[in-house]
């Protein structure tokens, strides 16, 4: 019984947990407003992953439970982006439009 609690502890752990969150996304995809594109920035660096958010992600994502949550969710994407480093270049891409677009 022990075992059967703490697996589903870990899937309702891990379902609260957003990988990507839609703030990050927004900030990757909606239009540059120069008029805030210091805080833009600021807000972008903020999101890049971390080797911590790394880990958390790859071990969220190891055992059965992480993985039926992850299936579940459809997040197998979002954790490979963060994974191989597309997600912190995806960042990097937006700040140099960012810096160009409003000259930063």
């Amino acid at each position: 019984m022990p075992a059967r609690f703490a697996l589903v502890a870990l899937a309702l752990t891990l379902a609260a947990c957003t990988v990507i969150p839609e703030e990050e996304r927004a900030l990757l995809s909606g239009d540059i407003d120069c008029d805030s594109a210091e805080q833009d920035i600021a807000a972008l660096d903020a999101a890049r992953p971390t080797d911590a958010r790394k880990a958390r992600v790859l071990a969220s994502s190891l055992g059965a439970g992480g993985l039926a949550v992850m299936v579940a969710r459809s997040d197998v994407e979002d954790r490979r982006e963060i994974l191989s480093g597309r997600y912190g270049d995806q960042i990097d891409a937006r700040i140099a439009l960012v810096r160009e677009t409003c000259e930063v």
